[in-house]
């Protein structure tokens, strides 16, 4: 009888999905993806977060891998970044950053992303996010970097590092955020182009020296070659994944303290499942997401070992 009432409790903690591969494998997972204008994935090994983007609604859609409880919490503006730190989930909107609970989905706080002097306005939405233990970091378009205080979430300051452009007239805007060892990490994009055929504002990678303000590399892409397009990052152990539209370009760190352009040591875009729907989620070993075969029709989540 004790050992019957020791093998249902172990059972009965024991997570709903193996693995995140088991749960992209699912028919839940699948169903997600089915879902209208999905925009980005993330997560960790506890959470699975889908978030959509439609012209009607905008909402995030949290999956439990342990017990398969599934949470949705509506947003007013376009969700941006989504990220689960220990017990609280962070939901970046164009205009705001939201703090919730993770486990009761209850909202601790909904907080401004620009101080009150600056507007809103295309390309000055917020776009990325990255944490520290002390310091939340938001790209925030022509704006540069927002920083605000984790904590008491006061806006600290803004870094907007200069980057060669072909004149004084061109613009360009932060896409995403990433760090790592006390170095930011910008993706960039073009706002302007001409007066030339070719010519268009700097696109590429910046990385920078939060802790001691200071710029540490400017990286433009080979614009004879390549282009980016609202570009988003994904830090891995020893690599940097830029995210533009359907293809993903992999980076070693090491390289990028040395390289004069953006020269990604692997650029993905195919895949057995098809094309990618939306951001996927990366770690270290695989990538997850949404994909489509345009053949076909057909819609399935699952992965591709990196």
């Amino acid at each position: 009888m004790r050992t019957t009432l020791l093998l249902v409790l172990l059972l009965s903690v024991q997570a709903l999905y193996a693995s995140t591969t088991d749960f992209f494998n699912s028919m839940t997972a699948k169903a997600l993806c089915a879902e209208e204008k999905i925009n980005i994935i993330r997560g960790d090994e506890n959470t699975i977060a889908f978030s959509y983007m439609s012209k009607r609604e905008s909402y995030v859609k949290l999956v439990n891998l342990v017990d398969g409880n599934i949470q949705k919490l509506e947003q007013k503006d376009k969700i941006k970044d989504t990220l689960f730190i220990q017990d609280k989930i962070f939901i970046l909107t164009t205009k705001e950053l939201i703090q919730y609970e993770r486990q009761t989905g209850y909202e601790i706080s909904r907080t401004r992303t620009l101080p009150n002097n600056l507007i809103y306005g295309k390309y000055r939405g917020a776009r990325g996010l990255y944490l520290t233990d002390s310091s939340i970091f938001i790209a925030h378009g022509i704006y540069g970097i927002i920083e605000l205080d984790r904590y008491s979430l006061e806006h600290l300051r803004i870094l907007n590092p200069s980057v060669p452009q072909p004149n004084d007239a061109h613009i360009s805007m932060v896409t995403d955020i990433e760090g790592k060892d006390g170095k930011l990490y910008a993706t960039l994009d073009n706002v302007t182009i001409g007066p030339g055929p070719d010519e268009r504002a700097f696109e590429g990678l910046i990385i920078y020296d939060h802790l001691n303000d200071k710029m540490i590399r400017v990286i433009p892409v080979n614009q004879r070659k390549e282009a980016y397009h609202m570009s988003t990052l994904t830090m891995l152990e020893d690599e940097l994944i830029i995210s533009n539209l359907h293809l993903n370009f992999r980076h070693k760190l090491s390289k990028l303290a040395t390289d004069r352009t953006m020269r990604p040591f692997q650029r993905l875009w195919r895949y057995p499942q098809g094309s990618l729907k939306g951001h996927p989620y990366i770690t270290n070993t695989k990538i997850y997401g949404c994909f489509e075969n345009f053949n076909t029709g057909v819609i399935s989540s699952g992965s591709y070992k990196l």
